[in-house]
């Protein structure tokens, strides 16, 4: 495996559309009370709650919403959440109808972060609701959503204030997203102080509410006018009639329609849904039959892994392989789904193959687990006990407070001399500031994190790994493998979260036993307990950062 492949993530999630019906219409959802069945009856009936327990990482949200999305303390969606915001990122047009409490502000309000590409003065999400403590309710989530997001500006409007103030705020500082009442958003379209003409998504909130009022209505039909033709529509309420919902698609082209309500029936319509009773291996050959036997235009097959599909479409064939090998194994086994997926390729290849496991932190409780992949391994432990020393290379720490790490870091660069640096911090916002700051402070920096396409990682990897950048910042996504032989000093910008994450990241220096420095700011008593538990584990001393370092101690041939 090269370097470049080594970065890319390996976490598989398909997100797939529904698939419209011959009408050209989405399907409509009806989900209650945690239990699904289709249309047709039939005898299998399961929990709702194995459907949506997976967490919100396999929406493949920006890493900025689902740092958010932590803090907030969320752990798993909801029904609606696990059933809308799928559909909702990729663009489709939604009405959905479930009880308070069930978390649809946070579908429309992540679905719409996710989407969104801010450019300055343009508005592109409009969220309407019937009064104004909801449409300040709305604002605050955006504003809780968008936090690690500060390029995102939310601004609310309604009635009651000075319409002066409002014009002040489109005219100087003018939002991405707004959210009003229909009386005052017009007023403003109409003043020309609002312009709609970037709006690519169009939100109503309760929105029974603001289509029962005939004035209301009025307001709303206006507004969308005024906005562009192709904009994705939703339309969310806690009681949503029958006789409204038709008024709702008016405004919409083939929505996907979810309803959740109290009779735990998810119903799928058009759909014929049946299942079939069989072993394991005796998969394949009914699938043969099936194929055989039905008329179809087109199918789709899902599998449970990547492998499996490989195998399934036969584009890649495992039977000649007589070498295995596992880098970083403690990680890939350690994960159950990766491990599942391990298992699966090596039941693919051929009986008789040589294995072969690395690591450069291997506890005592997944040695076993290597081992069973294994015929009477030999087994070396380098520094055993995980008392691992890092030959050549200074480890010094800096005690300094947060507001303080940008001076230091600009002071050390200038001071100390380097082949290349690598900095590490614990966030992708974190990551793209500093990766900044520093070019902004003549030190060209270049950034690499899971928020940027695997292709540009790639482009910025190659770029420093040929001497092209002297700086890179990064997250741990760096921080595993990675071989830069120039690579002479680390910063730990912000403490690792253990020590092993320590152990990887400052051992981008000093490799294969060579000179390096290691800087780790230590801000407050959770680095300074993380740091001890470094000296403590590894048996090793980091002292405080001297005035003067001798640059023959880092740098070879000095």
């Amino acid at each position: 495996m090269t370097d470049e492949q080594d970065l890319l993530d390996y976490d598989e999630t398909d997100d797939v559309p529904r698939k419209e019906d011959k009408n050209g219409n989405n399907g409509v959802i009806s989900i209650q009370n945690g239990s699904s069945t289709g249309t047709q009856s039939g005898a299998v009936r399961g929990s709702y709650v194995s459907i949506h327990a997976s967490g919100f990482k396999d929406f493949l949200l920006k890493p900025e919403l689902l740092r958010s999305i932590m803090d907030c303390g969320f752990e798993h969606p909801s029904e609606v959440q696990h059933e809308s915001i799928p559909q909702a990122i990729l663009g489709t047009d939604i009405v959905c109808q479930a009880k308070s409490g069930m978390g649809k502000t946070a579908v429309f309000v992540l679905a719409t972060l996710q989407q969104l590409e801010p450019v300055d003065g343009q508005v592109s999400v409009i969220v309407l609701c019937h009064t104004r403590e909801l449409a300040f309710q709305i604002s605050r989530e955006y504003e809780r959503f968008c936090k690690y997001m500060p390029a995102v500006k939310v601004s609310v409007f309604f009635g009651g204030l000075p319409t002066k103030n409002d014009e002040d705020v489109l005219k100087k500082n003018c939002p991405h997203i707004v959210v009003g009442t229909p009386g005052r958003i017009l007023a403003l379209a109409k003043s020309k102080a609002l312009n709609l003409r970037y709006v690519k998504h169009f939100i109503t909130d309760e929105c029974d509410k603001v289509l029962d009022s005939i004035d209301m209505r009025r307001d709303v039909q206006e507004i969308f006018k005024m906005a562009p033709h192709e904009k994705q529509v939703l339309m969310f309420s806690a009681t949503l009639s029958k006789e409204i919902r038709p008024v709702c698609k008016k405004f919409m082209q083939h929505p996907m329609e979810i309803y959740i309500d109290n009779e735990t029936k998810l119903t799928l319509h058009g759909l014929r849904q049946h299942y079939v009773k069989l072993r394991e291996n005796e998969k394949n050959r009914k699938l043969i039959d099936l194929l055989d036997k039905l008329e179809f235009n087109q199918v789709v097959i899902f599998v449970k892994s990547v492998p499996r599909s490989l195998a399934k479409s036969k584009a890649l064939n495992l039977r000649y392989v007589k070498h295995f090998i596992t880098d970083e194994c403690d990680k890939v086994l350690e994960s159950i789904d990766m491990r599942r997926d391990v298992q699966e390729i090596f039941k693919m290849t051929p009986h008789e193959k040589q294995v072969l496991m690395f690591s450069a932190t291997l506890s005592k409780e997944i040695r076993p687990v290597c081992k069973k992949f294994m015929q009477h391994p030999m087994e070396i432990y380098i520094d055993n006990e995980t008392k691992l020393t890092l030959h050549g290379l200074r480890q010094h720490y800096v005690k300094l407070r947060e507001n303080e790490k940008n001076r230091k870091l600009i002071d050390l660069l200038d001071k100390l001399e380097f082949n290349q640096v690598v900095i590490f911090v614990k966030s992708v916002p974190r990551c793209t500031a500093l990766c900044k700051l520093l070019t902004e402070q003549n030190f060209p920096a270049v950034e690499i994190h899971r928020g940027m396409p695997q292709e540009e990682r790639l482009a910025r990897y190659k770029e420093f790994k040929e001497f092209q950048t002297r700086i890179l910042v990064a997250t741990n996504l760096f921080g595993r493998g990675m071989d830069i032989e120039r690579v002479n000093i680390v910063f730990n910008y912000d403490m690792p979260e253990d020590s092993d994450t320590y152990l990887h990241r400052v051992a981008r220096a000093g490799r294969f036993g060579t000179k390096g420095l290691a800087i780790t700011y230590v801000a407050d008593e959770s680095d300074a307990g993380i740091l001890n538990e470094v000296q403590s584990r590894f048996e090793v001393q980091i002292t405080e950062m001297p005035d003067e370092i001798d640059v023959a101690t880092y740098i070879e041939n000095r």
